[in-house]
């Protein structure tokens, strides 16, 4: 189960899931992930992107399933950054790249458009950061910190302010 979901679980919301939708993967499978949120309301998922919009969110972790672990040696190095009007901004190490997001309750996915191609030093995280990023499906926020759920529940990505 991932950070996302045992969070959900922790906060108490398995138990209103008797109405739950599945949510589906984005890659067009159509398969559900293993675990489910209710839909939110509007005001709800406005709240949610609202909270998570016009930071600057510094990679620590990411902690996937398999019980491997990718951190950053400077944190400050790998930013995200979502706009309220949908645009995102992010650092990779030496470079900067810039696209879009899309977010609906709690379903966040990121597209990088545009960017510098600097080559990085061998020991950068900055193609397994980006890669991470494109998979990116579920953001939840827990004691300032957000987590972001990557595709097939495989792992979790941790930011901190």
């Amino acid at each position: 189960m991932s950070v996302c979901a045992t969070v959900l679980f922790t906060l108490g919301i398995a138990s209103s899931l008797a109405g739950a939708v599945p949510l589906q993967a984005a890659s067009g499978s159509g398969g559900p992930l293993r675990h489910a949120i209710s839909e939110p309301t509007p005001s709800e998922a406005e709240n949610g992107v609202a909270e998570i919009t016009g930071k600057v969110w510094k990679w620590q972790t990411t902690l996937m399933n398999d019980d491997s672990k990718r951190s950053p040696s400077d944190p400050a190095r790998y930013t995200l950054r979502l706009e309220p009007d949908g645009a995102l901004s992010v650092q990779a190490d030496c470079n900067v790249l810039g696209g879009t997001y899309a977010a609906r309750g709690q379903n966040l996915s990121l597209t990088i458009t545009h960017g510098t191609m600097a080559m990085c030093p061998p020991e950068s995280l900055d193609q397994a950061y980006l890669k991470d990023l494109s998979e990116v499906r579920i953001f939840l926020i827990q004691k300032g910190e957000l987590y972001l759920d990557l595709r097939y529940d495989s792992g979790t990505m941790r930011f901190a302010e």
